[in-house]
């Protein structure tokens, strides 16, 4: 009876010691993951912290650049209010007649054929017309400096060039028919078809870069960029060309530096939009092709101004 109680007290300590051990390993292996989540804590730490500084990094450089943008707007109202001050104050009136051609009956023969007539309906001073040209690019440039630059950073965000088509279906008649008129361009319907079709152009490039269509979006952009934007400039050539095919206006120098310029400086803006819609060399940074656009336009706008004073 002694051994068996023995047998049995023996088989008891055995099983305690058994039970322990079994216990020990389950708290060993619970707090061993306690440990790994705790290594896994601090990497993801680690790499949250990463990445928020290199989000800051990447933030700064792009506020950065949008930042200089903001400037370089103020900067443009600015000069045009600048301008167009020395313009009402110190320019030349430069006084034109607007016509309208129409057919009249030939009185001095007996056939009843017709004969062009010129009629003048009013004159304009392009002065106040170069003058009003600027104070709206004025606001325009302020607009977009002050409420309307968190829509003008998200469209630069998406690639998108809105501003400058609405600012070309805006501003661009008026300074075409400006330059026109400059060169001698008199008769109504022609300043009215150059202006309406660079209004056009500029919608048309507007809805092309708001709504994708079936692909083609940027095919359509550099088809009006590089062929319809030339379509203004051959209404002013066929008109000057027509005018001293039949002697009516002789041109100062000043007028032929004026148009020159003024081509050149559309072809730059013709340019500077491709390669923007292409992303090739120093394009890739969107906000390089749009400062070299805003200057563009502020060349353009100066030289308009400035030849108020010269002709």
């Amino acid at each position: 009876m002694a051994t068996k109680k023995k047998s049995t007290t023996k088989a008891k300590t055995k099983s305690a010691k058994s039970s322990s051990k079994s216990t020990a390993k389950r708290v060993s292996s619970k707090k061993a993951p306690a440990k790994t989540s705790a290594k896994t804590k601090s990497t993801k730490k680690t790499v949250k912290k990463q990445t928020t500084k290199k989000t800051a990094v990447t933030t700064k450089k792009t506020t950065g650049h949008f930042v200089s943008l903001k400037k370089l707007h103020i900067f443009s109202s600015l000069l045009c209010i600048v301008l167009a001050g020395l313009v009402v104050a110190y320019a030349k009136d430069i006084t034109v007649g607007l016509t309208t051609n129409y057919l009249v009956e030939n009185t001095l023969t007996q056939t009843g054929s017709l004969i062009p007539a010129i009629q003048e309906l009013f004159s304009v001073n392009l002065r106040y017309v170069v003058a009003a040209i600027l104070v709206v690019a004025a606001i325009w440039h302020a607009l977009i400096a002050t409420s309307l630059f968190g829509r003008y950073v998200t469209e630069l965000k998406n690639k998108l060039t809105s501003s400058n088509w609405a600012e070309l279906s805006v501003l661009g008649p008026w300074i075409l028919a400006t330059v026109a008129a400059f060169a001698g361009v008199r008769d109504i319907m022609t300043l009215l078809l150059i202006g309406g079709s660079v209004s056009i152009i500029g919608v048309l490039g507007y809805l092309t870069d708001r709504y994708t269509l079936i692909g083609k979006m940027n095919w359509l952009k550099r088809t009006i960029i590089t062929k319809a934007l030339l379509l203004p400039w051959v209404v002013i050539g066929v008109s000057i060309w027509h005018t001293n095919l039949y002697g009516f206006v002789t041109f100062k120098p000043q007028i032929y530096a004026l148009l020159i310029g003024a081509f050149l400086l559309y072809l730059l803006l013709a340019f500077a939009h491709k390669q923007q819609i292409r992303g090739v060399g120093k394009f890739q940074s969107f906000e390089f092709g749009e400062r070299l656009i805003v200057n563009t336009q502020l060349a353009l706008l100066s030289l308009l101004a400035a030849t108020t004073f010269l002709v």
